[in-house]
C-alpha cells in the first residue's frame, strides 16, 4: 500500500503537472493571439495602401477630367470665335433704304416713247 506521504508526494506532482500544461496551453495562446494581433495589423496596414492607392488614383483621374473639360472648353471657345468671324464675312453689306428705292426705280424698263404715225 501506498503511504499518504507518497500519496501526497504524487499528489502534489500530478498538481505540477497539470499546471505546467495549463502554463504550457496558455503560453501557446498567448503566442497565438500574439500572431494573430500581427496579422491583423499587417491586414490593417495592407489595406490602408491599398485605400491610399484607390485615393491617389481617384485623384488623377479627376484631374485628367478637369483638364480635359478645360481643352473642351478652349476648343468651344475657338469654335465660336470662327463661328462668328465667318458669319460676319458672309452677311450682305446693308443698303440705304434711299438708295434702293432709287436703284428699284432705274432698273426698271422705261415705257415705250410716242412716236407720230408716219404720213400718208
Amino acid at each position: 500500500m501506498i503511504s499518504e506521504r507518497s500519496a501526497w508526494a504524487a499528489a502534489v506532482l500530478l498538481l505540477a503537472a497539470l499546471a505546467g500544461a495549463q502554463q504550457l496551453r496558455i503560453s501557446a495562446g498567448r503566442a497565438d493571439l500574439a500572431e494573430h494581433i500581427a496579422q491583423a495589423e499587417r491586414d490593417r496596414a495592407a489595406g490602408a495602401q491599398a485605400i491610399a492607392e484607390q485615393q491617389r488614383r481617384h485623384r488623377d483621374t479627376e484631374r485628367r477630367a478637369a483638364e480635359a473639360l478645360q481643352e473642351i472648353d478652349h476648343a468651344h471657345h475657338q469654335a465660336a470665335a470662327a463661328l462668328r468671324a465667318a458669319d460676319v464675312l458672309s452677311r450682305p453689306m446693308a443698303m440705304p433704304t434711299c438708295a434702293n428705292r432709287i436703284a428699284g426705280a432705274s432698273l426698271a424698263p422705261s415705257p415705250p416713247m410716242a412716236t407720230p404715225l408716219p404720213a400718208r
